[in-house]
């Protein structure tokens, strides 16, 4: 199977998450997403 298809159902899957999570879970994948595009920005 292509690795396209992995990602786009895994970026189709956050953006369906919110309206089926609880906010204190959505406010956690915030974080994670904020800290590893810093960790990111600080590798490059």
């Amino acid at each position: 199977m292509n690795p396209r298809y992995f990602l786009f159902g895994f970026l189709a899957l956050l953006a369906i998450a919110p309206q089926f999570l609880p906010p204190f879970y959505v406010t956690l994948l915030n974080y994670i997403g904020l800290y590893a595009l810093v960790a990111l920005g600080l590798v490059l």
